[in-house]
């Protein structure tokens, strides 16, 4: 954020305490994710004996976590931008091209979460199974979709502090409403 403060507003506490949840959660997962893999490599390496299923816990824990750090990530805006045209863009412009890539960000995201609900829809009813534990796909998918639709709302919510308070930033990477 290269020191950049936050902007703080009086509006519904909702947001913040999602996103909070959510970083704790993605901390979480994350760290099963680095528990799993050492512990697979220490077996794999020193005992000869990989944990069986690691690979696709692995892949599960990640896909939840991605996705549940990007809804942590885009409400607090600290996800990677490039500034190359930044400077071309000033005053009601710059506001108006803001709003245009949040709004974008939000259908975009939504569009994601609707398409990952539908296929778990499908795997649920096809029956798609993980390979070595013979449990559901689906869930997992769910659970995903989950937080992408999560992702969504809060995109949307600093999508409305922004036509709120046209003022109160010149910049989307300082928009949070933390």
């Amino acid at each position: 954020m290269d020191g950049e403060k936050l902007i703080e507003i009086d509006g519904p506490a909702w947001p913040r305490a999602v996103a909070n949840v959510l970083s704790y959660l993605a901390a979480g997962l994350i760290f099963a994710l680095m528990a799993l893999t050492f512990a697979d490599v220490v077996a794999r390496y020193i005992v000869n004996s990989p944990i069986p299923g690691a690979f696709e816990v692995v892949g599960f824990i990640l896909g939840i976590a991605v996705f549940t750090a990007i809804a942590v990530v885009s409400f607090r805006n600290e996800h990677i931008t490039v500034s190359m045209f930044d400077h071309l863009f000033r005053g009601r412009v710059r506001w108006c091209q803001q709003a245009f890539v949040i709004f974008v960000s939000a259908v975009a995201t939504g569009f994601i979460a609707y398409r990952m609900f539908a296929s778990a829809e499908k795997m649920r009813e096809t029956g798609q199974l993980a390979l070595m534990f013979n449990v559901q796909i689906a869930p997992v998918v769910y659970t995903m979709a989950l937080m992408a639709a999560i992702a969504c709302l809060l995109i949307s919510a600093l999508l409305v502090h922004h036509l709120r308070f046209p003022n109160a930033t010149t910049d989307v990477a300082s928009a949070s409403l933390d």
